[in-house]
């Protein structure tokens, strides 16, 4: 499954314009990244790849959690897995805690 495919999908279920441009965006900066398919990508390398938008990109909190969300929607659109990624973001409920 390619990212023409996962554009496919999202323009069926109707996201914007806005949001299909920047999830396919990290899709494919997520795939240069890694070089081999995503689904060959494991918990620890996800882990080594925020560490490395954060720390090194130096990427904005905003921006992590759009690439947490757009890794977990291709996954369950493309793979049909379901990957649990917010521990690499506050989750709402976490941030009203505090």
């Amino acid at each position: 499954m390619s990212v023409p495919d996962f554009v496919k999908i999202l323009e069926v279920k109707r996201y914007s314009k806005n949001t299909i441009d920047s999830y396919s965006s990290i899709i494919k900066m997520t795939q240069s990244f890694f070089k081999k398919p995503l689904n060959k990508v494991d918990e620890s390398e996800l882990h080594r790849y925020f560490y490395h938008m954060v720390h090194t990109k130096k990427v904005s909190y905003s921006y992590q959690k759009q690439i947490a969300m757009a890794l977990k929607l291709y996954y369950k659109e493309m793979f049909r897995e379901n990957i649990n990624l917010d521990s690499y973001f506050q989750v709402e409920n976490q941030i009203n805690s505090q």
